[in-house]
Formats: structure tokens, sequence, C-alpha cells
């Protein structure tokens, strides 16, 4: 990854072959569930590419930081098990199957006033 961002100026087709032979399949692959998931009303995804996309973000960029910044331990009060479930009880609140796709249950619009 650290070879990838420091040589991408120079050498754009590492960059492109980097993106191409992991971040990009991962996020298909991911998508392609999300739609089947929303297909079987597990989900609610109005944008599987966006939802994807916004999830593994959010899940690996904070562990990327902290290897990028060659972190020796992990400098939070909280464990990345709390992180990570964090994460996915946010993207559940967001995709979960009690909200309606393209719209928002009444659960969820007084959960937001509260």
């Amino acid at each position: 990854y650290r070879l990838v961002m420091s040589e991408g100026e120079r050498h754009p087709e590492l960059g492109q072959s980097f993106w191409d032979s992991g971040p990009r399949p991962t996020a298909r692959a991911f998508s392609t569930y999300l739609r089947l998931a929303t297909d079987r009303g597990e989900l609610a995804v109005d944008n599987p590419d966006i939802a994807a996309s916004q999830f593994i973000v959010m899940i690996k960029g904070l562990s990327v930081d902290i290897a990028l910044g060659n972190l020796q331990s992990w400098p939070f009060s909280f464990s990345m098990d709390d992180y990570v479930d964090s994460c996915v009880e946010m993207f559940m609140r967001a995709h979960g199957p009690e909200r309606k796709s393209g719209t928002q249950t009444e659960t969820h619009r007084s959960a937001e006033l509260a």
C-alpha cells in the first residue's frame, strides 16, 4: 500500500494495477451482495455501489491510518472490535431491512428527531 501511494505519481500503472487487483473487485463483490440482499428484503440499500464503498472505507480506514503511521499499539480507549461493531450498527441503521428503500420509516424519522 505504501509503495503504491509513494510511487503512484511516477508510475500510474502501479496504482491502476493495485486498484484493479484489490479494491475494485472487493467493492464490486460487496455491491453485488448488497444488491442481492436488498432484492431478498434483508437490506434496504438505495445505491449498492455507494453503500459498499462507504462501508469498506469506514471499516478499513482507521486501521490503514494506524498502519501508515507505523503505530506500535492501538491508540484509542475503545477496541478495534468495538469500532467494527459500531460501524456495522451505523450501516444497519442506514440500510437495515426495517428501512424502506428510497424512504425512511417512521421509526427512523423518530430516532433522528430524538
